[in-house]
């Protein structure tokens, strides 16, 4: 077995698969102190891997789309075979890839690395050393193990607390920005992102839960609780978060497109819950230690779902969920569904007394 010095962790995105690879990473430090692990990752995803602590370089992939035209593809082929030479430089000799792309593969080779480590995508790969199993049935946390393990990783199936890297000048930010809409330290605050769904290469609307319903659990958490509701999403949520605040009588702060990921993972830090569906705040939320509760309809909480006591997931109970299969990628029925019937069938009164339970185990922690 080999005994690595210089990795190279490959994991393009999105958020919430990012947040769940961090548990390797940590046991990955743990097993070997002294290599150098970089992690390359899309720009889109930056921010959140250089708080990752156990990372020490973090590689932007270069912005290669489709649909360009001939000269632009030709610079696009210079970028990347300059992009490649730069990996070549940096001497790696494990590649953990853990994308079912042999594209990846190819890449690794070129760049002289000995060992990569990827999963069986069924596909042509002559350039991969390790193929693990990629199999459906396990948490996606476990799967990221699966890979590791092939250098001597032990699995370990809990989020670390300090994984991630939140700086007391990102808390003083946040707490002023809250503070600025006439949210104190006593206030009780739940972060919610009601859109989701959404990423650079894909759109997946089932996802997402009834927006009136998020509505009214909004209100009913302000009754009970006396609870602030702060909204966070990126800038393609916008349209989700303004018709739930036509639709709700709550005191609803509406940062949706409006933070930074670094203000967004300080925000959630300090709230007491988080609900939503599955998207990338819910992972960075439970990565922070916050409670979450999650909605899942097209997807299967049982392989995705953060785990931890306090991470609660309400799972559809339509007969057709979940649906979704990453083998399937966009041909899949998650992506092509328009029917919402498994979202539609997650009730409010559901999602809101799990809601009252984590509110109440989230009053009574330490420092809440």
């Amino acid at each position: 077995m080999i005994i690595p010095q210089n990795v190279l962790f490959i994991k393009l995105g999105s958020l919430g698969d990012i947040v769940l690879t961090i548990p390797a990473l940590a046991m990955l430090r743990k097993t070997y102190p002294h290599a150098r692990l970089s992690f390359m990752v899309s720009d889109s995803c930056e921010a959140l891997v250089r708080r990752i602590r156990y990372v020490d370089e973090v590689i932007v992939t270069p912005d290669l789309g489709a649909g360009k035209s001939i000269s632009q593809r030709v610079s696009d082929g210079i970028t990347a075979l300059k992009f490649v030479y730069s990996l070549r430089e940096r001497k790696y000799d494990v590649a953990i890839n853990t994308l079912r792309n042999p594209v990846f593969a190819l890449m690794c080779y070129i760049a002289g690395i000995r060992e990569i480590i990827t999963f069986n995508s069924g596909q042509l790969d002559p350039f991969s050393t390790r193929r693990v199993p990629f199999d459906l049935n396990k948490h996606h946390m476990m799967r990221i193990f699966d890979l590791v393990e092939v250098l001597g990783v032990p699995k370990n199936s809990v989020l670390p607390p300090d994984g991630i890297e939140i700086l007391q000048e990102d808390i003083d930010r946040a707490t002023e920005l809250l503070r600025r809409e006439g949210i104190g330290a006593t206030s009780l605050v739940v972060c919610s992102s009601p859109g989701g769904g959404s990423n650079p290469w894909a759109e997946m609307p089932s996802k997402r839960w009834n927006s009136e319903r998020f509505a009214r659990l909004y209100e009913l958490l302000q009754r009970d609780f006396d609870a602030r509701t702060v909204l966070l999403g990126s800038k393609t949520d916008t349209g989700t978060a303004d018709k739930i605040l036509k639709e709700t009588k709550a005191k609803v702060l509406n940062l949706t497109g409006k933070t930074s990921l670094i203000e967004t993972m300080a925000i959630l830090k300090m709230s007491h819950l988080y609900i939503g569906n599955d998207s990338g705040p819910l992972f960075i939320a439970a990565a922070v230690g916050t409670p979450t509760l999650a909605i899942f309809g097209p997807t299967d909480a049982s392989v995705i779902n953060p785990p931890g006591r306090l991470n609660v997931a309400a799972q559809s109970p339509a007969d057709c969920s979940p649906c979704y299969n990453p083998l399937e990628g966009l041909e899949g029925r998650a992506y092509k569904c328009n029917s919402y019937k498994c979202m539609a069938e997650i009730s409010m009164e559901k999602v809101f007394q799990a809601a009252s339970e984590l509110l109440t185990q989230s009053k009574q922690r330490p420092g809440s």
